[in-house]
Protein backbone atom coordinates (compact mmCIF):
# COMPACT_ATOMS: atom_id res chain seq x y z
CA UNK A 1 0.00 0.00 0.00
CA UNK A 2 3.16 2.24 0.17
CA UNK A 3 3.82 5.01 -2.87
CA UNK A 4 7.17 5.01 -4.68
CA UNK A 5 8.56 8.17 -3.78
CA UNK A 6 11.79 10.07 -5.12
CA UNK A 7 13.96 9.90 -1.81
CA UNK A 8 16.51 12.09 -3.07
CA UNK A 9 14.38 15.47 -3.83
CA UNK A 10 11.43 17.53 -3.27
CA UNK A 11 9.46 15.84 -5.45
CA UNK A 12 8.15 13.10 -2.71
CA UNK A 13 7.34 15.37 -0.29
CA UNK A 14 3.24 15.22 -0.57
CA UNK A 15 2.88 19.24 0.63
CA UNK A 16 4.47 19.77 -2.95
CA UNK A 17 2.25 17.61 -5.09
CA UNK A 18 0.88 21.00 -6.81
CA UNK A 19 3.87 22.86 -7.92
CA UNK A 20 5.45 21.68 -11.45
CA UNK A 21 8.83 20.04 -11.89
CA UNK A 22 10.66 23.50 -12.90
CA UNK A 23 9.36 25.29 -9.46
CA UNK A 24 10.06 21.94 -7.35
CA UNK A 25 13.91 22.43 -9.28
CA UNK A 26 14.19 26.12 -8.02
CA UNK A 27 13.08 25.20 -5.05
CA UNK A 28 15.56 23.00 -4.22
CA UNK A 29 18.15 25.20 -4.97
CA UNK A 30 16.81 27.07 -2.24
CA UNK A 31 15.83 24.46 0.74
CA UNK A 32 19.31 23.43 2.68
CA UNK A 33 19.13 19.86 3.81
CA UNK A 34 20.99 18.23 6.94
CA UNK A 35 21.43 14.21 7.81
CA UNK A 36 20.79 12.37 10.87
CA UNK A 37 22.04 9.65 12.21
CA UNK A 38 19.80 6.38 14.32
CA UNK A 39 18.43 7.54 17.54
CA UNK A 40 19.57 11.55 16.64
CA UNK A 41 17.76 14.23 18.32
CA UNK A 42 16.79 16.65 15.75
CA UNK A 43 15.15 19.28 18.03
CA UNK A 44 13.81 19.40 21.35
CA UNK A 45 10.73 20.18 23.11
CA UNK A 46 11.95 24.06 23.81
CA UNK A 47 13.45 24.23 19.84
CA UNK A 48 12.26 27.79 18.32
CA UNK A 49 12.58 28.50 15.00
CA UNK A 50 11.07 30.65 11.92
CA UNK A 51 10.99 27.42 10.05
CA UNK A 52 9.33 23.80 9.32
CA UNK A 53 10.75 20.42 7.65
CA UNK A 54 10.26 18.00 5.31
CA UNK A 55 11.28 14.36 5.62
CA UNK A 56 13.32 13.37 2.92
CA UNK A 57 14.74 9.74 3.96
CA UNK A 58 14.22 7.48 7.06
CA UNK A 59 11.76 7.68 9.24
CA UNK A 60 11.21 10.29 12.59
CA UNK A 61 9.50 9.67 15.31
CA UNK A 62 7.48 12.71 16.79
CA UNK A 63 7.41 12.30 20.96
CA UNK A 64 6.53 13.84 24.27
CA UNK A 65 8.17 12.59 27.84
CA UNK A 66 5.85 12.93 30.62
CA UNK A 67 7.83 11.54 33.78
CA UNK A 68 9.52 8.45 33.53
CA UNK A 69 7.00 7.65 30.38
CA UNK A 70 7.60 8.25 26.79
CA UNK A 71 4.29 9.06 23.94
CA UNK A 72 4.70 8.78 20.63
CA UNK A 73 2.30 11.50 18.59
CA UNK A 74 3.48 10.24 15.52
CA UNK A 75 5.97 8.58 13.09
CA UNK A 76 6.70 10.76 10.18
CA UNK A 77 7.39 9.16 6.73
CA UNK A 78 9.49 10.40 3.66
CA UNK A 79 7.14 12.84 1.76
CA UNK A 80 5.90 14.39 5.03
CA UNK A 81 6.46 17.71 6.85
CA UNK A 82 6.71 18.38 10.70
CA UNK A 83 7.92 21.08 13.16
CA UNK A 84 5.02 23.09 11.76
CA UNK A 85 4.96 24.90 15.23
CA UNK A 86 7.84 26.70 14.27
CA UNK A 87 5.81 28.40 11.62
CA UNK A 88 4.12 30.25 14.16
CA UNK A 89 7.20 30.87 16.55
CA UNK A 90 6.13 28.69 19.06
CA UNK A 91 8.44 25.95 20.86
CA UNK A 92 7.60 22.16 19.31
CA UNK A 93 6.53 21.39 22.50
CA UNK A 94 8.05 17.26 21.51
CA UNK A 95 11.00 16.26 20.48
CA UNK A 96 12.09 15.06 17.23
CA UNK A 97 14.28 11.43 16.71
CA UNK A 98 15.38 9.80 13.87
CA UNK A 99 14.18 6.00 13.84
CA UNK A 100 16.89 5.65 11.30
CA UNK A 101 19.46 6.94 8.85
CA UNK A 102 17.49 9.84 8.08
CA UNK A 103 17.91 13.27 5.87
CA UNK A 104 15.56 16.27 6.54
CA UNK A 105 15.25 19.25 4.66
CA UNK A 106 14.50 22.37 6.14
CA UNK A 107 11.81 25.56 5.03
CA UNK A 108 11.45 29.25 6.31
CA UNK A 109 8.53 30.70 7.55
CA UNK A 110 9.31 33.26 4.78
CA UNK A 111 9.94 31.12 1.79
CA UNK A 112 6.83 29.27 2.26
CA UNK A 113 4.99 32.38 2.79
CA UNK A 114 6.29 33.26 -0.52
CA UNK A 115 5.44 30.04 -2.02
CA UNK A 116 2.07 30.11 -0.96
CA UNK A 117 1.59 34.13 -2.34
CA UNK A 118 2.94 32.62 -5.50
CA UNK A 119 1.35 28.89 -5.53
CA UNK A 120 -2.32 29.26 -3.39
CA UNK A 121 -2.80 25.91 -4.01
CA UNK A 122 -0.10 24.64 -1.97
CA UNK A 123 -1.95 26.43 1.17
CA UNK A 124 -4.47 24.39 0.66
CA UNK A 125 -2.84 21.33 0.31
CA UNK A 126 -1.24 22.28 3.80
CA UNK A 127 -4.48 22.77 5.49
CA UNK A 128 -6.05 20.06 3.94
CA UNK A 129 -3.11 17.51 5.60
CA UNK A 130 -3.22 19.52 9.01
CA UNK A 131 -6.75 19.23 9.22
CA UNK A 132 -6.17 15.23 8.76
CA UNK A 133 -3.71 15.24 11.32
CA UNK A 134 -6.03 16.60 13.65
CA UNK A 135 -8.68 14.23 12.39
CA UNK A 136 -6.53 11.21 13.20
CA UNK A 137 -5.15 12.72 16.94
CA UNK A 138 -9.01 12.86 17.74
CA UNK A 139 -9.54 9.19 16.83
CA UNK A 140 -6.08 8.02 18.42
CA UNK A 141 -7.09 9.96 21.61
CA UNK A 142 -10.72 8.47 21.83
CA UNK A 143 -8.59 4.74 21.04
CA UNK A 144 -6.98 5.85 24.14
CA UNK A 145 -9.78 6.04 26.21
CA UNK A 146 -12.30 3.96 25.75
CA UNK A 147 -10.04 0.40 23.88
CA UNK A 148 -7.78 -2.02 25.12
CA UNK A 149 -4.26 -2.02 24.19
CA UNK A 150 -4.65 -4.87 21.78
CA UNK A 151 -7.62 -3.18 20.01
CA UNK A 152 -5.24 0.01 20.16
CA UNK A 153 -2.51 -2.34 18.78
CA UNK A 154 -5.02 -3.27 15.69
CA UNK A 155 -5.92 -0.02 14.42
CA UNK A 156 -2.29 1.24 15.09
CA UNK A 157 -1.15 -1.81 12.75
CA UNK A 158 -3.62 -0.97 9.89
CA UNK A 159 -2.76 2.75 9.64
CA UNK A 160 0.88 1.48 9.40
CA UNK A 161 -0.21 -0.85 6.00
CA UNK A 162 -2.07 1.66 4.89
CA UNK A 163 1.09 3.58 4.98
CA UNK A 164 4.04 1.89 4.37
CA UNK A 165 2.70 -2.04 4.03
CA UNK A 166 4.54 -4.16 1.29
CA UNK A 167 2.40 -6.52 -0.71
CA UNK A 168 3.44 -10.29 0.06
CA UNK A 169 1.96 -13.64 -0.52
CA UNK A 170 -1.74 -11.85 0.09
CA UNK A 171 -0.64 -9.94 3.31
CA UNK A 172 1.30 -7.10 4.17
CA UNK A 173 4.51 -6.62 5.96
CA UNK A 174 5.31 -3.12 7.76
CA UNK A 175 9.57 -2.47 6.68
CA UNK A 176 10.34 -0.49 9.61
CA UNK A 177 11.76 -1.80 12.05
CA UNK A 178 9.91 -1.32 15.52
CA UNK A 179 10.73 -1.89 18.91
CA UNK A 180 8.56 -3.09 21.52
CA UNK A 181 9.45 -0.29 23.35
CA UNK A 182 8.44 2.48 20.55
CA UNK A 183 5.07 0.44 19.59
CA UNK A 184 4.48 0.77 23.68
CA UNK A 185 4.86 4.38 23.42
CA UNK A 186 2.87 4.66 19.95
CA UNK A 187 0.05 2.96 21.55
CA UNK A 188 -0.50 4.02 24.77
CA UNK A 189 0.33 1.02 27.11
CA UNK A 190 3.43 0.10 28.96
CA UNK A 191 5.65 -2.67 27.43
CA UNK A 192 4.41 -5.79 29.30
CA UNK A 193 0.77 -4.87 28.06
CA UNK A 194 2.11 -4.41 24.72
CA UNK A 195 3.64 -7.89 24.56
CA UNK A 196 0.41 -9.26 25.75
CA UNK A 197 -1.36 -7.43 22.61
CA UNK A 198 1.14 -8.56 20.29
CA UNK A 199 0.77 -11.96 21.62
CA UNK A 200 -3.03 -12.09 21.42
CA UNK A 201 -2.68 -10.71 17.51
CA UNK A 202 -0.27 -13.37 17.02
CA UNK A 203 -2.16 -16.20 18.73
CA UNK A 204 -5.53 -14.74 16.26
CA UNK A 205 -3.16 -15.75 13.16
CA UNK A 206 -3.45 -12.27 12.05
CA UNK A 207 0.08 -11.68 12.30
CA UNK A 208 3.32 -12.98 12.53
CA UNK A 209 7.08 -11.83 13.52
CA UNK A 210 10.27 -12.54 11.92
CA UNK A 211 13.37 -10.73 11.61
CA UNK A 212 11.98 -7.97 13.83
CA UNK A 213 9.45 -7.09 11.19
CA UNK A 214 5.81 -7.50 11.73
CA UNK A 215 3.68 -9.50 9.14
CA UNK A 216 0.13 -8.76 8.66
CA UNK A 217 -2.18 -12.04 7.07
CA UNK A 218 -5.46 -10.85 7.29
CA UNK A 219 -5.78 -6.85 7.02
CA UNK A 220 -9.90 -7.32 6.92
CA UNK A 221 -9.47 -9.44 10.52
CA UNK A 222 -7.08 -6.88 11.96
CA UNK A 223 -9.17 -4.43 10.98
CA UNK A 224 -12.01 -6.37 13.01
CA UNK A 225 -9.81 -6.43 16.32
CA UNK A 226 -9.02 -2.65 15.85
CA UNK A 227 -13.09 -2.27 16.03
CA UNK A 228 -13.47 -4.24 19.08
Amino acid sequence: MSEDRDPSSLSGVELFSPLSREELRDLERRVPGINLGRRQIFYPPWHRADSFFLLLEGRIRIYRVKGSREITLSVKRPGEFFGEAGLAGLAQGAYAEALEPSRVAIMRRQALQKLVAQNPSVGQTMIEFLVGRLSTYEDKLEEVSLKEASSRLASLLVRMVEGEGVDENGGYMIPTHYTHQVLATMVGCERPALTRAIASLKQAEVIWVSQRRIHVTDLEALRGYAEA
